[in-house]
């Protein structure tokens, strides 16, 4: 018979109700061939494809933060686990533990007891420190893995990722992105293959943190002019999704950057789009002539892009309040940014406020 083990984990990778430990280590001094099967196991993880795996409990105890006496037990009770990797993603137990959030002493046993799994990749690439990364492993296990594994600060996945990749886009601390800099200081200008992201790039498209930004702009600030492969710097990217905190410190420091993107499209058309009210109210403050600009050829004012992307009352308030006009100029097809609203299904608060703000004006602009 196989047991089913389901747990949730938390964001932070540990399980979201109390693991007996002590209780499983009676278990395994009682019952040692316990160790040897495998059984199917609930990982949270964000591959939505793969989260019930057929694991060895060793590989089980690492996704729970699980203390070294623990680790300890199941291991003697079957070392050949050490070595085992699971059909699913094809990653040791190291690999797990580096995922989770595992201490440095769990680490450092399973690296003692398997040198060579600190440079075995899943079937992605992914090496154990790529791993620690993505998942916001404490300092010092990415210290050890890069002191037993120095190449793999130079190694990337499959799709292109070095650790410093993956540290970025999942919003690691800066300490950490400072530790893989100067490790490999060369990794802050390499591309990601797929997209051709440098780390300041997804660091502006994933919402790192301010102190992120800023110690990337520091050490490799010739990043900020390069395009990805869909045309976008990280200054745009910035203005796409990042704070405002962030926002201000790219234009204070750099007052000279772009307004329109490669492709024609204005700032403002990119926050309307996609980001929050108070960079879109900022940005519409600051460029007051963008808030009627019109992207070409299909004639869109920021106001248009917000109705037809269904964006929140806020975003269309801030925009109207700059500039009420905006509420009648029609785009290529014809259209009132009204029109864009009832097309997109839009909320019926935000129809209800542009068909009262366009009733309310019309006979001032009209």
């Amino acid at each position: 018979m196989v047991t089913t083990t389901t747990i949730k984990s938390s964001p932070f990778g540990s399980a979201s109700s109390p693991v007996d430990f002590s209780g499983i280590e009676g278990v395994v001094r009682e019952f040692p061939g316990t160790c040897r099967r495998t059984y199917e196991f609930h990982v949270d993880t964000r591959d939505q494809a793969n989260r019930v795996r057929s694991l060895l409990p060793l590989a089980i105890l690492c996704c729970l933060n699980p203390p070294l006496s623990t680790v300890q037990a199941v291991y003697h009770a079957n070392p050949e686990a050490i070595v085992s990797l699971d059909p699913a993603k094809g990653a040791t137990p190291l690999l797990y533990a580096c995922s989770f959030e595992a201490s440095l002493d769990v680490v450092n046993f399973l690296i003692a007891q398997y040198p060579e799994s600190v440079r075995i990749p899943r079937t992605d690439g992914a090496i154990p420190l790529a791993m620690a990364c993505s998942y916001k492993a404490p300092p010092a296990v990415v210290d050890r893995l890069i002191q037993e594994y120095p190449q793999g600060i130079q190694q990337s996945s499959v799709e292109g990722w070095f650790p410093i990749h993956a540290a970025v886009a999942c919003e690691a601390p800066v300490l950490a992105i400072q530790q893989l800099y100067q490790a490999f200081p060369e990794s802050v200008t390499n591309t990601q293959n797929a997209t051709q992201s440098t780390a300041l790039h997804l660091a502006c498209s994933k919402r790192a943190s301010l102190d992120v930004v800023e110690f990337l702009l520091q050490v490799a600030p010739q990043c900020l002019a390069l395009e990805d492969s869909k045309r976008m710097t990280p200054w745009f990217w910035a203005v796409y999704t990042q704070t405002l905190p962030v926002i201000q410190l790219l234009m204070r420091q750099y007052p000279e950057l772009p307004r329109q993107s490669p492709d024609g499209i204005y700032l403002l058309h990119f926050a309307a789009r996609h980001n929050t009210p108070d960079v879109v109210d900022y940005l519409a403050q600051r460029f007051p002539s963008m808030v009627s600009a019109r992207t070409r050829p299909n004639g869109m004012t920021p106001l248009h892009t917000a109705c037809r992307r269904g964006r929140p009352l806020a975003v269309i308030q801030a925009l109207v309040r700059h500039n009420p006009r905006c509420l009648f100029i029609r785009n290529q097809r014809g259209r009132f940014p009204l029109d864009e609203a009832r097309e997109a299904n839009a909320c019926a608060t935000v129809i209800d406020y542009l068909v009262h703000e366009q009733r309310a004006r019309r006979a001032w602009w009209w």
